[in-house]
């Protein structure tokens, strides 16, 4: 349980030998989950006073989309009296020591039921990238949920590799670590997520995203993978 919210439980999948995500050997050892997810949302600048956690654009940025992974906009709607979202978030963390005494960090985050919402990339330029004042084209803000708007909710997965100095040493915001991966090379992620929702007229609709990407020889962030699609599903109410 994080915090004493009782819309956001958190379970760690330490010990449970799931494909391709055990403990077992190769000097792997486990962390808590706590670890990773009390780091996340440490600025609060795009969508303030939610703090912050990582949008993703797709090639040419037509389309930003936001997916709650990390459950901080639903924490941020329960302690401001909005509805209970039912937000789940588990995973693991794990921590392999290096040769040169570093330590290799792998998360893995399964998040259930994260709001989700996306923005035009063009109305977003023009607006100077004014966020929080940039209408929705799928799904709503948080800060429109506590005005009583409907969320758009759906599933989001992650899989993360990053390096710290040492082992048990704090680990970073994610926001933190894609905006300055040289220090926490190497890196590689890839992000799914599916959400249904409506767009401003109503129309039902599915937000798909997968963003792909890992640190080059130089240490640069590389995207192989830069998916954001709404598909629309129908009429409101539709089968």
């Amino acid at each position: 349980m994080r915090g004493a919210s009782g819309s956001i439980l958190v379970w760690a999948l330490a010990g449970l030998l799931l494909p391709g995500v055990g403990f077992a050997g190769n000097g792997v050892t486990p962390r808590p989950l706590s670890d990773f997810l009390d780091a996340q949302g440490s600025m609060s600048t795009f969508f303030p006073p939610v703090p912050n956690y990582v949008g993703w654009g797709d090639v040419g940025f037509e389309t930003f989309a936001l997916i709650d992974y990390a459950g901080l906009a639903a924490t941020w709607l329960e302690d401001n009296g909005g509805p209970l979202l039912h937000t789940h978030v588990g995973g693991n963390v794990k921590e392999r020591e290096t040769d040169d005494g570093a330590a290799e960090i792998t998360v893995n985050l399964h998040t259930a039921n994260a709001l989700s919402f996306a923005q035009s990339g063009a109305e977003l330029v023009a607006s100077n990238f004014d966020f929080l004042n940039t209408p929705t084209i799928f799904g709503e803000k948080a800060q429109d949920v506590l005005a009583g708007a409907a969320p758009s909710t759906g599933w989001a997965s992650l899989r993360l590799t990053f390096t710290i100095d040492a082992p048990g040493d704090d680990l970073p915001d994610l926001e933190v670590l894609l905006n300055n991966p040289s220090a926490y090379a190497p890196v590689s992620f890839d992000f799914k997520s599916q959400a249904i929702g409506t767009r401003p007229d109503g129309t039902r609709a599915r937000l798909v995203v997968h963003q792909v990407a890992s640190t080059n020889e130089e240490d640069l962030l590389v995207f192989t993978v830069e998916v954001i699609e709404i598909q629309d599903l129908g009429p409101p109410n539709a089968p």
